[in-house]
């Protein structure tokens, strides 16, 4: 599964080298941007951030409407049930296709075969931070620890809901750095 899913994501990359926006007249109506998590999280900052940036491009609105529950799939089953135009497309983070597929049983889609990768938005970066004044010892034995367990195989776990919506920053210092040029 983990092969397909690199090979998938190669060939989205390969496909990103043509602009989404490319094919002639798109997008010829509104583009609802579905964030299959709550708002205010990391995803739906982005989003909002991202989407203005498009309409402008565009020229047409980008609204983003969040469908959180179920671990991203109640977002990713109202994007299946629209038309295959590009006008509802998904943003979301890497573990809503990476984990979902083993982790819900009983799926109404196929992540695989119904969803492709289009293109991959930003990186996210998660640190550990300690409060000011911990002493210096301590800092570097948390350092160790989690460099060990990064490093090593212990760090096969789910994140369940948390997902990347424990990173939150405020809209405009995010909007700032979101460019589309």
């Amino acid at each position: 599964m983990i092969r397909r899913l690199l090979c998938t994501s190669l060939a989205a990359l390969l496909c990103a080298a043509v602009p989404w926006g490319a094919a002639q007249g798109f997008p010829d109506r509104p583009v609802q941007l579905v964030v299959p998590q709550a708002p205010g999280g990391a995803s739906d900052v982005l989003a909002r951030a991202l989407s203005r940036k498009l309409g402008e491009k565009w020229k047409q609105p980008v609204v983003v409407e969040n469908k959180a529950g179920v671990g991203g799939n109640i977002g990713m089953e109202q994007v299946l049930a629209q038309l295959a135009d590009g006008c509802t497309p998904l943003m979301t983070y890497a573990g809503t296709h990476a984990v979902n597929g083993t982790l819900y049983r009983n799926l109404r889609f196929n992540i695989e075969r119904d969803l492709v990768p289009v293109t991959p938005v930003t990186t996210l970066l998660f640190g550990i931070v300690a409060r000011t004044g911990t002493p210096a010892a301590i800092v570097q034995k948390i350092d160790a620890g989690v460099r060990e367990v990064v490093a090593g195989k212990d760090m096969i776990d789910t994140l369940g809901p948390l997902g990347a919506d424990v990173m939150t920053v405020s809209l405009a210092d995010f909007a700032a750095l979101v460019r589309l040029d």
